[in-house]
């Protein structure tokens, strides 16, 4: 099972961070460390993808793109029926 978990790392770019950096001693130190990993990697770290924000900038920038947009439309709606 730890191989399952170490062969996320060899199918891309994180292996030449933290796999190659940490070594594992049991199972669960691995599985702990991979999570934090994730979970850093998932959440607080910029994509190039997405302008260089992070993914919790991303949701928020584009949930405040949705409001806007919404916005707009009530208040178009609005001025053509007065």
């Amino acid at each position: 099972m730890l191989q399952q978990y170490l062969g996320a790392f060899r199918r891309g770019r994180p292996r030449y961070g933290l796999s190659q950096a940490s070594l594992f001693g049991t199972f669960c130190v691995a599985r702990k460390t991979l999570e934090e990993w994730q979970e850093d990697y998932n959440w607080r770290r910029p994509h190039s993808a997405s302008a260089n924000l992070t993914p919790m900038e991303f949701l928020q920038k584009r949930t405040m793109h949705k409001m806007a947009a919404q916005c707009e439309r009530c208040n178009s709606t609005d001025s053509t029926q007065s």
